[in-house]
């Protein structure tokens, strides 16, 4: 049980890593304006999202009650590599970390978990705030341009010789050759 909480912790890890990375992306292309590969970019952290929260549900269904509470009842003299089958098979973890008590072991690998996720929250965050800043701005371009182009309150129009024409503001037949 407490090898696949471990490799699960190594994996939540390394995901919240990578999630990291793809962010930092997502954010230059929001500054680079490249719309086509924020979607990309947005298809695949969610995809990795949802990866995120299937390792944590397989974790709450080995350990329903909270993990750290697992942990605080584990006594400190147990060795994660005498605990643990097959710790040394287990990929990420170094020397020193095999060595840590088993609780210690789990406590680190939660704090790295917890350090990484909050990490990716704020740029996240940083990235909302940038698209949300990018939106604000096209939305005020788009009104601007449609204010230049609608006709004025005259309902002026051009004439055949490019000048504006008053037009009638009652309703008219429209001449013209073909």
């Amino acid at each position: 049980m407490y090898r696949m909480i471990i490799e699960n912790l190594q994996r939540q890890n390394k995901a919240f890593m990578l999630l990291g990375l793809l962010l930092e992306e997502e954010y230059s292309q929001l500054k680079e304006r490249a719309p086509e590969r924020v979607t990309q970019l947005e298809m695949q952290i969610h995809e990795l999202v949802r990866q995120i929260c299937d390792e944590r549900g397989d974790v709450r269904k080995v350990a329903p009650e909270r993990l750290v509470g697992l942990i605080a009842e584990l006594p400190p003299e147990l060795m994660a590599a005498d605990m643990v089958e097959g710790l040394e098979r287990v990929i990420g973890l170094s020397d020193e970390q095999k060595a840590l008590p088993l609780a210690d072991l789990l406590t680190k690998l939660l704090e790295s978990v917890d350090a990484n996720e909050q990490g990716t929250v704020r740029q996240a965050e940083k990235n909302a705030e940038l698209a949300l800043a990018l939106m604000d701005q096209n939305s005020a371009m788009a009104e601007y341009l449609y204010s230049q182009i609608t006709p004025k309150e005259k309902q002026q129009t051009y004439s055949s010789h490019g000048r504006y024409k008053s037009s009638k503001s009652e309703a008219a037949m429209l001449n013209g050759r073909l």
